[in-house]
């Protein structure tokens, strides 16, 4: 496995120290924060690239954090 698997970015985003306020934010950027720490966390337990890890581990893990994960009503994929 080369050293680019091994990498996981997060979050990639900038943001103008006016739209880094934003609350509504805040929420969707810790949960996501949370999710690639634990995707990274189970990649190196089995070592495997980030791309590899199992969804249903890495959701089943998340819940176990009490992440809530569910998208918003106006979000749900139909």
């Amino acid at each position: 496995m080369s050293g680019s698997e091994r990498r996981f970015v997060s979050s990639a985003a900038g943001f103008s120290h006016i739209a880094s306020g934003a609350v509504r934010l805040q929420r969707t950027v810790m949960t996501l924060e949370q999710a690639a720490g634990n995707a990274a966390a189970i990649a190196s337990k089995h070592h495997v690239g980030v791309g590899q890890v199992d969804i249903a581990e890495l959701q089943a893990r998340l819940k176990e954090q009490r992440v809530d994960i569910t998208a918003p009503p106006e979000q749900a994929l139909p």
